[in-house]
This record gives C-alpha cells, sequence and structure tokens, in this order.
C-alpha cells in the first residue's frame, strides 16, 4: 500500500512538470517553425467595389472575425454597401469554410455565408424627394481569399490580402410606399405619390483587406 501512494504521489508531482514541458516545446516549436499554429483568431478590415444587376456598381466597407481550428474555420462578417445613386445596404452574415495556413505565411481561405440584407432608398432618384423603399432579405454569399501574414514568429502577425466575392438573394420583394413629392422642377405643387421598389439583387466584387492575425 505504501508502495502504491508513493507512485500516485510521484505521479502528481510530475504530471505540472511534463504539461511545463509540453507548453515549452509547443512555444519551442513556434519559435523554429513560423505560422505552426493550430488555432487563431483573424479580424479583418476591407473595402472594395461591386457590380450588381441590373447595371449598377458601388463600393463597399466590410468587416470579418474569423475562428481557425486547423483546416476549418467560422466567424461572423458585416458590409456596409452603396449602389452609387441608387440604394444602401447593410449586411450581417455567419461565415463557415476551409482554410490553409502554410509555413511561409500564405494563406487561403474559401467561405460561405448566409446572412440578412437590409436595403435603404432603392429606387430613389437624383434630385428627387422619393424615399426609395426599405426591407430586409435573406442573403447567400460565397467568398475567397488568399491574403499573406507578416511578422512569421511569435503569437501576433499583421496581415494584407485579396477577396473575391459573389452573393445573391434568395428572394425578391416589391414594396409598395407613398410619399409626398415636393414643388420643384416639373412638379408645380406637393402631391401624394405611391409607387413601388424591388427588392433584391445579385452582386459580385473584389476587396482589399488589412487586418491581424492572433494565435493561441
Amino acid at each position: 500500500m505504501k508502495t502504491i501512494s508513493a507512485m500516485l504521489l510521484s505521479l502528481a508531482l510530475m504530471a505540472p512538470t511534463a504539461v511545463a514541458q509540453a507548453d515549452d516545446r509547443e512555444s519551442s516549436i513556434r519559435s523554429v517553425t513560423p505560422y505552426s499554429a493550430k488555432q487563431d483568431i483573424s479580424i479583418d478590415l476591407s473595402t472594395g467595389f461591386f457590380a450588381a444587376d441590373p447595371r449598377e456598381a458601388g463600393v463597399l466597407l466590410n468587416g470579418t472575425v474569423l475562428h481557425r481550428i486547423g483546416y476549418f474555420e467560422y466567424g461572423v462578417d458585416g458590409t456596409y454597401g452603396d449602389a452609387i445613386l441608387s440604394y444602401e445596404y447593410e449586411q450581417l452574415a455567419g461565415a463557415g469554410g476551409v482554410a490553409w495556413q502554410t509555413p511561409i505565411g500564405l494563406r487561403l481561405d474559401a467561405l460561405g455565408e448566409l446572412g440578412g440584407t437590409y436595403y435603404r432608398h432603392v429606387g430613389t432618384e437624383l434630385f428627387s424627394s422619393k424615399p426609395g423603399a426599405y426591407g430586409l432579405l435573406p442573403t447567400a454569399r460565397a467568398r475567397i481569399g488568399v491574403s499573406y501574414m507578416f511578422v512569421p514568429r511569435g503569437p501576433a502577425h499583421v496581415s494584407l490580402g485579396l477577396w473575391g466575392y459573389g452573393e445573391d438573394d434568395l428572394t425578391r420583394k416589391d414594396m409598395t410606399y407613398s410619399y409626398t413629392e415636393t414643388a420643384g422642377f416639373g412638379t408645380p405643387a406637393p402631391r401624394s405619390t405611391t409607387t413601388t421598389g424591388r427588392l433584391g439583387a445579385t452582386r459580385y466584387g473584389a476587396m482589399i483587406s488589412l487586418g491581424g492575425t492572433f494565435d493561441f
């Protein structure tokens, strides 16, 4: 019995030392082999442009947070877009996909996303009091990206990347609304008007991103 107790006590005393040695080995591997972390969190801010149907184009701002575990990743992103002289939209989506982090700092990402897009001022016109239609639609998106991470050794890296994407609203919706058209050129007096705006679009775009990746 005393022998068994001594063995258990010895194992209990050795366990913290073994954990510490494992941590030291992991730190040593990271210091010798760059970009070797099994998990990381990346935070990116992006800006770019898009083309949409019918014959529209615009600019966008995007923020993305991703958690990578091995070759798989998941996260969330938000987008603000402005179709020039047309509508605006805000978008929030959940993302999931695969990532390949190479030892030379190059990273490849492929993501599928599902979320919602809130449209504003759809159908508005230049120099018009027409407010346009508002509404929320479900949206699906696919995006691929390639980025390069600087500062190879250590737990934090700066990243610069390029993204391409395509997205489509899963439905189309006609929104009818009324407004008062103010007096002006071609409109001698204020009048109440009812009109319809159609929500929904297919968009393709490209973005450049700047961000950080944190290993753990």
